[in-house]
């Protein structure tokens, strides 16, 4: 933990004079995060995460997370269509009135992680938009089963092997925070 701490002070040149305002990559917090997880005492629960600490929240808090959390996805991806068709997908509209439920197969996600590994830029685009509308759509009980299955790679499943293989840890973290959005 300390020594990418130091490593990341001399890669961004922090505490230096003169060198405010530096912004991390995405890649190196996603680092940070699993490092710190990595301890005993701080261990990632998905669950603990999902529901808040237990916090039950009114209607108008919910909507209010929800923002919130919408935001920050579509200021993570980087992408203007990719964040707006996830602001759409999101909106209250979509959630409420035409919630497509997606019933997802291991042989779809594959097919899709298959086209990732072997597609140029313009096709990658195309399966991250795929995979995020997945992602988003699927009930609540579908989205924490992915979630946990995602979330590391396990040993003899091919679509958590090939999803922890083929993105970046940015990309991954992306994903993932799509399935962590309340439902």
């Amino acid at each position: 933990m300390m020594r990418l701490g130091m490593d990341l002070v001399e890669k961004y040149k922090l505490g230096k004079r003169g060198e405010y305002n530096q912004s991390l990559a995405a890649d190196d917090i996603t680092a940070m995060e699993m490092a710190v997880h990595r301890i005993p005492a701080y261990p990632y629960d998905a669950n603990q995460r999902l529901i808040a600490d237990g916090v039950k929240l009114n209607d108008k808090q919910n909507q209010a997370l929800l923002a919130a959390l919408l935001s920050r996805l579509a200021t993570r991806l980087g992408d203007e269509l990719i964040a707006e068709d996830v602001t759409e997908m999101l909106s209250t509209r979509v959630r409420y009135e035409a919630h497509e439920n997606w019933v997802t197969s291991d042989n779809e996600l594959i097919t899709l992680l298959d086209s990732y590994r072997r597609g140029g830029d313009p096709q990658k685009k195309t399966v991250r938009q795929k995979m995020l509308h997945i992602f988003l759509t699927v009930t609540q009980a579908s989205a924490a089963q992915l979630l946990t299955r995602l979330s590391t790679p396990r040993k003899g499943d091919l679509v958590s092997d090939r999803f922890n293989s083929v993105f970046s840890p940015s990309i991954k973290a992306d994903m993932l925070s799509a399935l962590q959005i309340p439902r």
